[in-house]
């Protein structure tokens, strides 16, 4: 049946035409946003096959994982119980001057109504470091008590082995400024468990008792959260408890002390070699005996003792712990058992050899001089006359006199403290201060000698000035006669010239405190000099167009001391080989060893007294006693207001060692990209910034903690006179802490082993915009010639407000030109031109010898600090 017109027509659907949509490539990128709605397709991997994991497999790792954990718990359960059980390591760190030690120890004896230990020769001197052994059989443990001394570097090694440390602390004066110290450097460091014990509680009274108690709590979880409670020292149910506290749970693990095996000296005893069979008279073979913790031991490892440094194993021996003797065992039946556990294999032991010899036939070569041809002649003359012994040195013993020129009117120790006008040999030894004010180089200066202001050499010297002070021709001059070595040999000093060499120190130190505040406003800058050629005084340093992109050969230049360093081919690898090496040692943790040690010197023994010395022993990794370019991240402490500048002499701890350096500081760049791998040198590490401290140390694996500490040798008095005196690295580090706050500088990590880490240090010259044409401007006082501005024309420019340009011509003789930027320049806008020089630390590294040496407080400091912290709570 036909349809009506009225129904309307149509086609059928089959016939509605379909056009073919385009093909995604021919897609906008607005449309293929949209259409995948957000979803970002995955790049396959090429040549890597994803391993894909079921849940089986899931379950089996955890389950592992877990054994793992169960097997490392049941061992260190193991090492502290059982009848050979090895003792927990109890720190009692006094931080008030009026609490101590010995006295904390025997409240802990009697809590388990023990004697303490008091026979005839056994009584520990009070104020003394040394360690005595609680047994408490009611709870199956014991513990090593080591009762410290107020001594700050005693206290820093005895929490380097601690297991549990108890901070002992009084209720009637507060903690000292030693206190804190001591607090922040062992927070910084790392220790065990913390545990706090107040004495003289019984003076305060009763009602008062429980505010004193949470004061002193308040105080310690500053530093130490995870400190619950504050122990009663007169109350008996209160040290059982803490006793009870201290035998219920495991040792908190510090992680770069578990990586290396340790112990804590009980016994030594040294042996005397005889004449026939050793090459040195001095040495001997000395036996430490000591309970092995940590990671096993193996014989051809060496071993660190602090202060003393590193030695050789030539065997381990099974000792019996003297505990075990009263149980029933005669000593006869004790020498019996013991065993050799490990001996040293010569092939397989390290080597104490640190350095590399540098071959001086790699270096560049220069022809000698003619000076130096005939001061050759003459010596190879006088050593065939006999007047001088093949090796020696022409040098007499009496001492040399020797006339020196100075003004009218100049003492003989200002006198000293003027140098002779010679030249340097190196350019890197240059003082900051010196670029900062725009001054030449000496190493150029005498080439064209200017005339200086006159002024007093102290006040020179005070001002940052460069001791090689030139007078002008106007001054009157005298000859004064110097006895060399007159100030190193410690002559006394006239009141005058005390009273000059006061007033220089403060000088001189007013002086870094401005350098410092120049460094922070503007980092960098250096005034170009106006009579002495440019591209001579920055002849050492180079241009980059990218500061993280140029190329920069990591082995050009090297100086004579990168020939004697030693570096890995990768750092993480030897890390963990080193790692593997000590899991494999056959001497495990928890034995009561005796560690017989080879050629070691007499004068190591002469400081072991058990009554007054503690002796923690290090066992070293492979490679570890070898000496590299060491990279530490440092943090500037809030505490230390005193300025901190690059290669100024600091010292180090870091683990198990101490050293004295002088590091250089450059920015740490985070993780940042950086195809060259340079980094910025900073002249000043300041507040709030995270810098790298780079020198040459011995290489450590595993993650270890950096303290830096500024004893400020160089500034040191004598407390009885108040005179001020040369003190060496090994004498009294008693500093004057004038202005500062605490002798942490700051404290950080190590970055890792990298001697191809380049530090380049940075040159800032700027200069005035005197014309602008839109991108055209003429530049001045950034250069003082016509030659300077061609000589650095390839290099970029670029303006504080962020424009780049180059160098286009120069604009007469006067050091005027013509410089093109990429957009429009303003008259307020400053023109920067950045040149770069790489530096390198000194080899300056020298050991600590502070076994002896006690860091304390001058009392007028601590009256200052204490004014000080009353006003600034008066202004809050």
């Amino acid at each position: 049946m036909a349809k009506s017109k009225k129904d309307g027509f149509h086609h059928r659907a089959t016939l509605k035409q379909k056009n073919k949509p385009f093909k995604s490539r021919h897609a906008t990128k607005g449309a293929l946003k949209q259409r995948n709605n957000g979803k970002v397709q995955r790049e396959t991997i090429k040549g890597r096959t994803i391993k894909v994991t079921r849940r089986a497999d899931r379950r089996n790792a955890a389950k592992l994982a877990q054994q793992r954990k169960r097997d490392a718990l049941t061992r260190a359960n193991r090492m502290f119980t059982g009848r050979s059980r090895a003792p927990k390591v109890v720190a009692l760190v006094p931080l008030c001057p009026d609490v101590s030690s010995m006295e904390a120890a025997k409240r802990l004896f009697s809590s388990v109504d023990l004697e303490y230990p008091g026979g005839a020769g056994e009584v520990p001197v009070e104020g003394l470091g040394c360690s005595v052994h609680l047994h408490v059989d009611r709870f199956k443990q014991s513990f090593q008590l080591l009762q410290l001394p107020r001594h700050f570097w005693q206290i820093l090694d005895a929490t380097k082995v601690a297991d549990y440390v108890v901070y002992v602390v009084s209720a009637e004066e507060e903690v000292d400024a030693f206190g804190e110290a001591c607090l922040t450097a062992i927070q910084a460091q790392g220790c065990g468990g913390a545990f706090t014990m107040v004495q003289h509680l019984e003076t305060v009274a009763v009602k008062n008792k429980t505010d004193v108690k949470k004061s002193l709590l308040s105080y310690m979880q500053h530093f130490f959260p995870e400190n619950d409670r504050v122990y009663a020292a007169e109350s008996e149910p209160e040290m059982l408890t803490l006793v009870r506290s201290l035998t219920g749970q495991l040792p908190k693990t510090v992680h770069w002390r578990e990586w290396r095996p340790y112990l804590v000296v009980d016994k030594a005893e040294f042996q005397q070699e005889s004449p026939e069979n050793s090459s040195d008279p001095k040495t001997g073979s000395l036996r430490l005996t000591g309970f092995l913790r940590g990671a096993p031991l193996s014989a051809n490892r060496l071993v660190h003792i602090p202060n003393h440094g590193d030695f050789q194993v030539s065997q381990v021996l099974s000792a019996v712990y003297p505990f075990q003797l009263n149980q029933g065992r005669t000593g006869m039946d004790a020498e019996a058992g013991i065993e050799v556990l490990h001996k040293s294999d010569p092939e397989q032991q390290d080597s104490l050899v640190a350095e590399n010899e540098p071959d001086l036939l790699m270096n560049e070569q220069t022809w000698p001089t003619d000076e130096e041809l005939q001061e050759a002649e003459e010596r190879v003359s006088r050593l065939q006359r006999g007047e001088v012994g093949e090796g020696e040195m022409d040098l007499s013993m009496e001492p040399s006199l020797k006339t020196r020129r100075v003004p009218k009117g100049t003492s003989s120790y200002q006198a000293e403290w003027i140098l002779e006008s010679e030249s340097d040999s190196e350019e890197d030894d240059e003082s900051e201060t010196e670029e900062n004010t725009g001054m030449m180089d000496e190493e150029l200066l005498h080439k064209n000698p200017v005339e200086v202001t006159t002024m007093d050499p102290v006040e020179a010297l005070g001002k940052g000035s460069s001791p090689k002070v030139r007078f002008a021709d106007d001054v009157e001059y005298e000859d004064v006669t110097l006895e060399s070595g007159s100030l190193a040999d410690g002559n006394l000093l006239g009141e005058e010239e005390e009273a000059a060499a006061l007033e220089d120190l403060k000088s001189r130190q007013r002086a870094r405190r401005e350098a410092n505040k120049d460094d922070l406003e503007f980092p960098d800058e250096v005034d170009t000099p106006m009579d002495f050629p440019a591209r001579l005084r920055f002849q050492k340093y180079r241009g980059l167009h990218s500061f993280r992109t140029s190329p920069w050969d990591p082995y050009e230049n090297l100086p004579l001391d990168y020939g004697r360093i030693f570096q890995f081919p990768s750092y993480k690898r030897a890390q963990r080989r080193a790692q593997e090496a000590t899991e494999d040692a056959p001497v495990l943790p928890g034995t009561y060893v005796t560690l017989v040690l080879s050629n070691v010197p007499a004068e190591v023994v002469a400081d072991w007294n058990p009554q007054t010395t503690l002796w923690p022993v290090f066992g070293l990794l492979p490679h570890e006693h070898k000496m590299s370019m060491v990279n530490f991240t440092v943090t500037r402490s809030s505490e230390y207001e005193e300025p901190v500048r690059s290669k100024d002499r600091l010292l180090l701890q870091y683990g198990y060692r101490r050293l004295w350096v002088n590091p250089v500081f450059s920015e740490h760049t985070h993780g940042s990209k950086s195809t060259n791998g340079v980094h910025k040198f900073t002249r000043f590490l300041q507040h709030g910034h995270t810098e790298v401290a780079s020198c040459y140390v011995p290489i450590q694996f595993g993650p270890v903690h950096a303290l830096f500490f500024h004893p400020q040798s160089f500034d040191h008095v004598c407390l009885d006179t108040g005179k001020p005196q040369v003190a060496s690295d090994a004498e009294d580090l008693t500093p004057i802490l004038t202005g500062a706050r605490h002798p942490l500088v700051g404290t950080g990590a190590l970055l890792g082993v990298d001697p191809t880490r380049i530090v380049a240090k940075r040159v800032l010259l700027t200069g005035e915009v005197f014309k602008v044409h839109q991108r055209s401007a003429v530049v001045r006082f950034m250069f003082f010639n016509r030659e300077d501005i061609t000589w650095f024309k390839p290099i970029q420019l670029h303006t504080k407000y962020g424009r780049t340009g180059h160098i286009r011509e120069p604009v007469g003789t006067h050091g005027y030109m013509k410089c093109i930027f990429d957009g429009p320049v303003t008259q307020m806008d400053t023109a920067c031109m950045s040149l770069y020089k790489r530096v390198f630390p000194k080899w300056t590294t020298s050991p600590c010898q502070s076994a002896t040496s006690v860091l304390n407080f001058p009392q007028d400091w601590v009256a200052a600090k204490k004014d000080t912290d009353d006003s600034a709570m008066m202004q809050e």
